[in-house]
């Protein structure tokens, strides 16, 4: 799935068929079954998707399939993250797949709508209709806490605003209150990742959609590099081509 490895950052619609570890992410991730049943672990529950249901899993629940079963994911683009977590301020989802199956293929049906959609407003209208029914059809139970620390969501936010200025783990430590070594403990625990190596994920990540609209010169500034060396090569390294080479397989 193409999408792990550039999280957080545009939405995503294809076949999951693959072992996905544990991992989290900003936007909202849909699962829905076309065939065997597939387990699934959301936020440390054991659950089942069976065939023609459709599985929820919240922004920054963490969780992780098996390699049995075929799934098609769609995850939202992540401004509908900030409508799920206004509409469920202190609750928690209780049921996390959707086992009515009419209901289920029609959000299924949807989602596919909002992906091909070229009429934003057509899109738009897909999304919410679909966090509409799942507002509506779902339990939530007020909860005092979080699976996840607001430390992750936090960290996310602060990255997403500022990817594009010279900040270092030094600086984002001392941002948020905390040693370098503590901080750096702390992200690796709960990213599963190195602060560097996320950084250069949006990083590149955000450089892969300027590139439609700007100069690769203007993409490496825009995008925080001090120089045209260092995003040559952290770009090779991520995507496995230059930028000039993703350009021009692009058009």
């Amino acid at each position: 799935m193409d999408y792990e490895s550039n999280r957080d950052f545009s939405e995503f619609s294809g076949i999951s068929t693959n072992l996905i570890k544990e991992h989290f992410h900003r936007s909202i991730e849909l699962i829905y079954c076309v065939k065997k049943d597939r387990l699934c672990v959301v936020n440390g529950q054991n659950l089942t998707l069976k065939m023609g249901e459709l599985l929820i899993v919240p922004p920054f629940f963490l969780h992780e399939y098996d390699n049995d079963g075929v799934g098609f994911c769609h995850v939202l683009p992540v401004e509908y993250s900030d409508l799920w977590d206004k509409y469920t301020h202190s609750k928690s989802i209780d049921n996390h797949i959707i086992t009515n199956k009419d209901l289920a293929k029609e959000l299924f049906d949807h989602l596919n709508t909002a992906v091909t959609a070229k009429n934003k407003l057509l899109k738009t209208a897909s999304y919410e209709y679909v966090l509409g029914k799942i507002f509506a059809e779902c339990c939530f139970t007020s909860t005092d806490h979080h699976a996840i620390p607001n430390f992750t969501k936090d960290v996310v936010n602060y990255i997403e605003k500022n990817f594009s200025t010279d900040i270092t783990l030094d600086l984002v430590a001392k941002h948020f209150g905390y040693s370098k070594y503590y901080f750096s403990n702390l992200f690796n625990k709960y990213f599963k990742i190195n602060f560097k190596t996320y950084l250069n994920n949006v990083r590149i990540s955000k450089a892969k959609a300027m590139l439609k609209r700007h100069t690769i010169s203007e993409v490496s500034d825009a995008c925080g590099y001090n120089s045209l060396q260092s995003f040559f090569l952290n770009f090779k390294k991520i995507t496995g081509v230059t930028p000039g080479e993703y350009v021009s397989n692009k058009n």
